[in-house]
């Protein structure tokens, strides 16, 4: 097998795992029905689970500019579909809040992990709330 035909199977393969990944990771969700916030949480869920998986892609999966680009792109839709979902709804139970929080936690993990050090009170703020209810135990889990 040429060196192209073997860099064009391992992409196949790569792609087709990235396609079948969500689908193969998802777990059943406890039941919500009874909680108000149930499609807020569920929206944050997905969001987060995408979010994974697009830091994934862009920081470690080690893949080509051109086919980050093209797995990134196919992801667009669906995340921004959910990010407006998770940021318009009203969470009106505190399960609600924490599934926000959680899955803004992940959203921005990569620069929360380096905490606030400008100084800024809205980032220390913003870091502080997101970091502590990131950690709250109980609740929904992102």
């Amino acid at each position: 097998m040429s060196g192209k035909s073997s860099q064009q199977s391992d992409r196949r393969a790569f792609l087709t795992v990235a396609a079948v990944l969500p689908l193969a990771m998802h777990r059943a969700l406890p039941e919500l029905s009874s909680n108000p916030d149930a499609e807020l949480i569920q929206a944050a869920r997905r969001f987060a689970e995408l979010e994974r998986q697009y830091q994934f892609i862009c920081n470690e999966a080690g893949l080509s500019d051109e086919d980050t680009d093209e797995l990134v792109e196919q992801m667009r839709p669906e995340r921004a579909a959910l990010l407006q979902k998770v940021v318009t709804m009203r969470a009106t139970t505190w399960e609600g809040h924490l599934a926000r929080a959680r899955a803004a936690f992940i959203y921005t993990k990569d620069v929360l992990d380096k905490e606030a050090t400008s100084g800024a009170w809205n980032e220390l703020l913003v870091w502080s709330v997101l970091r502590d209810m990131a950690d709250v135990k109980g609740g929904p889990q992102v």
